[in-house]
């Protein structure tokens, strides 16, 4: 079908004037002949013409096809369980969409995502429709930022030609970025109707911390006042909350809120210098939304530059006292006393490592020490030792990323390999085979590409199974997307899978074979006979018992693990510990690198002579043993451990704006005994921890960085020493969190002296703020306590109302639905 529509309809009215000039034509004029008749009849139709040109006519074909997307916000301003209504009632228009029809989803926060594309609900003849279950959301999108706009734009560029299109946006209106009036006028000139469900919700009751204020700096054993201010709609008891760097600062303050403005004011006095992160939390009885009930405020802590020497506990400290001739403060430190935030680097210029395993550190303290290294230029020293580098876990993790030798070891001679199998029962918690394959996919990053791995498993219908047998890892690809697609049964024994174990670890020539077992110990344990035999081909098991359901379960695992000589691990989802697994696997991994470990005497042999940190050493004791690494291209490898194999002893390199070194064998009396007499001990050390120090920079330059949403906003003021503004800088900024990645950006000048930007960051949190430039270096932190989202009280309807009146749509109320076919198709 198919009919005529007038772009502009009001051109009609010109042709009212043609009748009467035709009649008075007629009527007043002499009578004409036929000739002078069908001039006039055509110039009458000429200009009939001409006007129905100016109401510019069009064909629009009319079809019955309707194609409806549903654009759904799922900020974190909208209230879950309004949310999960939206869906549930676009689930049933969906079930009961017309034939012909369509449609399709899209969610939005910061950026949108098509969750169900069109066509994939669309009845095709004679085939029953597909109706998307919505309970559980496939899209990740980033939620603590609502772009209405963007939800839109992506809707409009995903409708299929030929049928009637309407948009149907689902919000509560609390727009943090983005225009979606403008929005919904693009959508009208695109032939796109767009119509609004407003969430709608007010909070009565509402408590919010509206900020913790403090001194961007302070001095240790100096006190430090704090101010927690907090806004509330009603009088309610609550309590407040002082933490600094996660610990409570004395107990919890009883307090009554009054309606508006609250302030409390804390003073703490910070006992150890670099960066103190602090959080005020106020708890309400009468309290609509918890998660703006938190404000955060950063401090660096003054006391000089220092270096910080971190060894395992009950290990050997022979570094830390060997540099205390240094011109600089040393400290020691354990690994879980490492920061977990680049800040805390701020005051420290240089790390070293002494024997350090990786799988002590947690991921959020290597991501701030690789972030420390790279944006801040901290100097780093890696010692070596039986648990450092490879048999430490260091493969696959940041730490390796900053090492000036290559844990994949190459062009050996002989190197043994080692083999593991995974035997994977059923983790029965929400996401569990998601954390299934985690764990397998951190073992698997742990391991040299020549070591041989396995996973063994329950499938559920055929039983045990091998996921893949034992085989070199390579790059890790093919064992990654086979650990994806795994779906673990829940097996009734062990033997079954051990038995596969054993089969294929006979047939290994690994020097170095180690089962790992993870369950939640239910299934029967293996025959003692088979275990016994594992272990006389040299196999050690460990196990990682994973939420049991009782004491049997959990005796299974350590019967096991006792058996086997290897680890016993009991960890409760329920409690938080799944963060600790990706860890301990490194650690199961790390096992089979003690064949990286060479001990037999050696002579340290100089590879590059003339290196500044050999200055002053003419010979060198000898050493007892060392971890095989293999030299990286763009480091500077100064001493070999094994001239032959090429095997690097001392090696450095830079990593962005910091020097690494790293030092293969240990300092302690394992490998290094007769170094510990030697005269040139600590000037060695010592010399090879300044060569990491960066030169100084100046840092008295005014930085300010206030935050505005999640956007954070710069000012350096540049003065010289007489108060004139320095023009014409280059700068460069980088903006750094916990565990995300570094914010890069380019201060401008304003006006003179005064230099900004404007920095856009994903998260709530602390930032660290450096600015640097030819002789410049300053510093700031800034603290976004919680998303914008969280400080909207109410919905904002009339926001959306407002944007359906500027596209010609409707507010939709609770009956409304969706597919109504009163709009044309597409113009043809």
């Amino acid at each position: 079908m198919g009919a005529i529509e007038l772009g502009d309809p009001g051109a009609l009215w010109l042709l009212l004037p043609i009748p009467l000039v035709v009649f008075a034509v007629r009527r007043f004029a002499p009578r004409r002949g036929g000739r002078q008749v069908a001039a006039l009849v055509l110039r009458t139709l000429v200009l009939a013409l001409l006007v129905l040109a100016l109401a510019r006519p069009s064909h629009v074909d009319r079809v019955d096809a309707l194609a409806v997307a549903f654009v759904v916000d799922v900020s974190e301003s909208v209230p879950l369980a309004a949310r999960d209504r939206a869906l549930a009632r676009i689930e049933r228009e969906i079930e009961e969409m017309p034939p012909g029809d369509d449609a399709s989803l899209i969610v939005f926060g910061e950026r949108a995502s098509v969750e169900v594309p069109f066509g994939a609900t669309r009845a095709v003849t004679g085939d029953a429709r597909v109706v998307p279950r919505l309970d559980h959301l496939e899209s990740r999108v980033h939620r603590a930022q609502s772009d209405l706009a963007r939800g839109l734009e992506l809707a409009e560029r995903t409708f299929p030609s030929g049928a009637a299109r309407r948009a149907v946006l689902v919000s509560d209106g609390n727009q943090t970025r983005g225009d979606v009036r403008q929005a919904a006028r693009a959508l009208k000139a695109a032939g796109v109707r767009l119509d609004v469900r407003p969430i709608a919700y007010r909070f009565e009751e509402e408590v919010l911390a509206e900020g913790l204020f403090a001194a961007p700096r302070g001095r240790v054993e100096e006190p430090l006042q704090l101010r927690f201010v907090v806004s509330a709609q009603v009088r309610t008891p609550a309590e407040v909350t002082l933490l600094e760097d996660g610990v409570p600062v004395g107990d919890p303050i009883p307090v009554e809120l009054d309606p508006g403005t609250n302030v409390f004011r804390f003073s703490t006095v910070p006992s150890a210098p670099g960066y103190r992160a602090y959080e005020a939390r106020v708890r309400a009885e009468r309290d609509g939304s918890p998660a703006n009930d938190v404000a955060r405020a950063g401090v660096l802590v003054g006391a000089g530059a220092r270096v910080l020497v971190v060894a395992p506990a009950g290990s050997e400290e022979r570094l830390r006292p060997a540099l205390g001739d240094l011109d600089l403060a040393v400290e020691g430190a354990r690994p879980n006393e490492m920061p977990r935030h680049p800040a805390g680097y701020v005051d420290v210029d240089a790390v070293v490592l002494d024997g350090v395993p990786a799988y002590d550190l947690d991921p959020a303290q290597l991501a701030a020490l690789r972030h420390a290294v790279v944006e801040l230029g901290v100097g780093l020293v890696v010692v070596g030792g039986a648990r450092a580098f490879g048999p430490g876990g260091a493969k696959g993790t940041p730490l390796e990323e900053l090492l000036p030798v290559d844990l994949d070891v190459r062009n050996r001679k002989s190197l043994p390999k080692g083999a593991l199998v995974i035997v994977l029962h059923s983790i029965e918690f929400d996401s569990g085979n998601t954390w299934a394959a985690r764990i397998c996919k951190s073992a698997l990053r742990g391991l040299h590409p020549t070591d041989e791995a396995g996973v063994v498993y329950y499938d559920g219908t055929g039983g045990e199974r091998w996921l893949f047998d034992l085989s070199p890892v390579g790059s890790g690809a093919r064992m990654g997307a086979l650990i994806d697609s795994v779906f673990v049964g829940d097996m009734p024994s062990f033997h079954r899978c051990f038995v596969l174990a054993e089969q294929s670890l006979a047939r290994s020539d690994a020097a170095v074979k180690h089962v790992v077992v993870i369950s939640d110990g239910d299934p029967q344990i293996p025959d003692p006979g088979l275990l016994g035999r594992l272990v006389a081909d040299r196999v050690t098991i460990s196990t990682v018992c994973i939420e049991p359901h009782g004491p049997g379960s959990v005796g299974t695992m350590q019967e096991i693990a006792r058996v086997g000589g290897g680890r016993f691990k009991q960890l409760f989802p329920s409690r938080g510990d799944l963060s600790q697994l990706p860890r301990l696997m490194l650690k199961e991994a790390a096992t089979l690198r003690r064949s990286a470990i060479k001990e037999e005497p050696f002579v340290p042999l100089v590879a590059l002579p003339g290196s500044a940190l050999l200055t002053g050493v003419d010979r060198f004791p000898t050493l007892r043993g060392y971890v095989v690494t293999s030299p990286r291209e763009g480091a500077e490898t100064i001493l070999l451990a094994d001239d032959e194999e090429g095997d690097p002893l001392l090696a450095a390199w830079y990593r962005g704006l910091g020097r690494v070194v790293a030092f293969t064998s240990d300092a302690g009396s394992r490998w290094a005994g007769e170094w510990l007499s030697w005269e040139r001990f600590a000037p060695f050390w010592a010399q090879i921890v300044r060569s990491t120090v960066l030169t100084a920079e100046t840092d008295d330059h005014a930085l300010e960085v206030t935050t505005d949403g999640l956007e954070l906003d710069v000012v350096l003021d540049a003065q010289d020493g007489d108060g004139r503004p320095i023009l014409d800088l280059a700068l460069e900024g980088v903006a750094l969190a916990g565990d995300g990645e570094p914010v890069r950006f380019v201060p401008r000048q304003v006006e003179a002296g005064r230099y900004r930007a404007r920095v856009p960051v994903a998260e709530p949190g602390t930032y660290l703020v450096r600015v640097r430039g030819e002789g410049v270096r300053s510093t700031a932190v800034a603290a976004i306590d919680y998303a914008p989202e969280y400080r909207s009280l109410r919905s904002r309807e009339e926001l959306l109302a407002a944007a359906a009146a500027e596209n010609g749509g409707r507010v939709h109320g609770p009956t409304d639905r969706a597919f109504v076919h009163d709009l044309a198709a597409e113009r043809g």
